[in-house]
């Protein structure tokens, strides 16, 4: 099986998908949007069905429901929406939607929830299906309903005779639920119970506040205590326990090179980062594309252009990176498209996992870490990315063009 899982969220992605990870061997499609692509997936594709029981993190990290709906921001107003139309047919949805109402008493009539929305999933003949799980906050105040949801799955499972594998999530909202101690611990015990409840038999861990290309001086701290996470989870779980890590631009190959996850979860040319289901990710899009010899991405526009004119000015012409930038240089104007860009970027995501996977196993740690320094030395010659063409708030240290390279490189061994 391929070491690495596509996240597929859209038409585009799927297209991505068909021309250019054509060994995949399973997606994850989140039930939002299953109907839609699911005529538009390979044939012969094993699907990762996710039920999208993550969405209530909305409803239930704010006060909304205090609130008469006419007073609703435009926004909020869309996301109660988003999960009346996903979950409304189901009976007793709402009672995820308050804390008021996890108590044991009401445990058959989130067990019918669980029953019907899984019911309707298993339709859809998932190979894998993710446990019905809210994302984890810093006090345990989600843990009963957590079980209580994987204590319901492993029931259904039980009476509708599934015969794929069960993926507990652990979606972390905060750094803190992994960089401090004495939270990450407690979330290290409930996540063994509700894998044990559940009867799981695989786990997939992400951190959706972390986006690789917004770096800080706190993201060496957090890269190694993620890592750390991923290592005592599975020191906890059993061997035949499949893992998954991510999605994430760098991170994920990290894991994935060092043993901690069984499949990288990737992106398709976009994103590069999980968002919440149901939901909108804030701000317009902007077209972004791989910078194949930095190991890093950037805002493609005329600021871009320039950078590059003066950085062909620094390398040898003979140089793989002279090469990697005349490339983009010369196709310039095609791919300030955004389908375009994000193509490219998806071709270059799989020749970068292709190579390391190309390693044996023992030897894919290495490889990557001697890979991302090769792009760590030579953006060290090159002048700094413009501010436009990085995330919003990036510090200006980022700027420099191996700052990617060397943060996720420091953590390969």
């Amino acid at each position: 099986m391929a070491d690495y899982v596509p996240f597929v969220n859209n038409e585009t992605d799927c297209r991505m998908l068909v021309a250019e990870y054509q060994d995949a061997d399973i997606c994850r499609v989140s039930l939002e949007s299953i109907e839609g692509l699911r005529n538009l997936l390979p044939s012969g594709l094993s699907i990762w069905l996710d039920p999208a029981v993550d969405a209530y993190d909305y409803r239930l990290s704010t006060k909304w429901q205090e609130k008469p709906r006419r007073v609703w921001k435009q926004s909020q107003q869309k996301l109660w929406r988003n999960l009346d139309i996903l979950h409304g047919n189901f009976s007793n949805y709402e009672l995820l939607c308050e804390k008021k109402n996890w108590k044991q008493d009401n445990y058959d009539k989130i067990a019918l929830f669980v029953t019907e929305l899984l019911n309707h999933c298993y339709e859809y003949r998932p190979e894998w299906l993710t446990v019905p799980q809210l994302p984890l906050v810093d006090r345990g105040s989600r843990n009963k309903i957590n079980k209580m949801l994987a204590r319901a799955t492993r029931a259904w499972k039980a009476r509708a005779g599934f015969k794929g594998s069960l993926i507990l999530p652990l979606i972390f909202t905060n750094q803190r639920q992994i960089n401090s101690k004495p939270i990450r611990d407690d979330k290290l015990v409930h996540a063994k119970e509700y894998y044990e409840d559940a009867e799981a038999d695989g786990i997939w861990i992400v951190d959706k506040t972390l986006l690789d290309q917004n770096r800080n001086e706190k993201y060496l701290y957090r890269y190694s205590k993620l890592i750390e996470f991923h290592e005592l989870i599975k020191n906890k779980l059993p061997n035949r326990a499949i893992k998954i890590g991510g999605p994430y631009w760098g991170v994920n190959l990290i894991l994935w090179a060092r043993g901690l996850c069984d499949h990288a979860a990737i992106s398709l040319g976009s994103r590069y980062a999980y968002h919440i289901s149901a939901g909108v990710p804030g701000g317009a899009p902007r077209t972004r594309i791989a910078i194949p010899p930095l190991r890093r991405w950037a805002v493609i526009n005329d600021e871009l252009r320039t950078w590059i004119e003066k950085s062909l000015q620094k390398l040898s012409v003979d140089d793989q990176a002279y090469k990697g930038l005349q490339y983009i240089q010369k196709r310039f104007k095609l791919l300030k498209h955004r389908e375009a860009s994000r193509k490219y970027t998806a071709q270059f995501y799989k020749y970068w996992f292709d190579k390391i996977a190309s390693c044996p196993p023992d030897g894919r740690a290495l490889a990557l870490y001697q890979d991302l320094s090769t792009a760590f030395v030579m953006g060290s010659q090159l002048p700094d990315l413009p501010a436009k063409c990085l995330p919003k708030s990036s510090p200006s240290y980022i700027r420099k063009p191996g700052k990617v390279a060397e943060q996720l490189m420091l953590n390969c061994l």
